[in-house]
């Protein structure tokens, strides 16, 4: 049984422009752990950088989803970003998995503009500008959780 993920609220939410966000998100259904999730550029004065477009949606509304494929054994083949979902459904998806782009913040390695990503208790930092995609260690709290981690994993061993 999957544990359940520290839910945090976005502390500033940023708009999207709908259209370059689902195309950037249909395709995406890999494990975040291992592969980063698209990066979503934010709308700049109510207009897309990318395409010009007005059409937004908000940070707030994406979700985790994990997606089974057919013949499903009970273990998910990825994990898909989604929005336009019920209420009820996504306070469950958030509650479990946590939030797909929490925040932005910038980079270590660059100083640009890069999202944390927030998966099950581990948080992520994404960068386009140097394409960095690493695991994001906020304070002591996280090494002791990791800590507890691998105690836990060599007494399995």
């Amino acid at each position: 049984m999957p544990r359940s993920a520290t839910y945090q609220q976005p502390e500033v939410v940023h708009k999207l422009c709908e259209p370059c966000t689902k195309r950037r998100l249909e395709r995406y259904c890999k494990f975040p752990n291992q592969v980063p999730p698209p990066y979503l550029i934010p709308m700049i004065d109510e207009f897309c950088g990318n395409c010009g477009g007005t059409d937004s949606i908000s940070t707030a509304d994406l979700v985790w989803v994990n997606v089974h494929g057919c013949g499903s054994t009970g273990l998910p083949v990825g994990f898909a970003i989604r929005f336009q979902l019920r209420e009820s459904d996504r306070e469950a998806y958030l509650k479990h998995w946590g939030t797909p782009y929490l925040r932005m913040q910038a980079c270590p390695s660059c100083g640009l503009p890069a999202w944390v990503i927030q998966f099950n208790e581990d948080l992520y930092l994404r960068c386009a500008h140097c394409r960095c995609y690493r695991p994001q260690l906020l304070d002591e709290d996280y090494f002791a959780r990791d800590r507890a981690r691998r105690a836990r994993r060599l007494l399995r061993e």
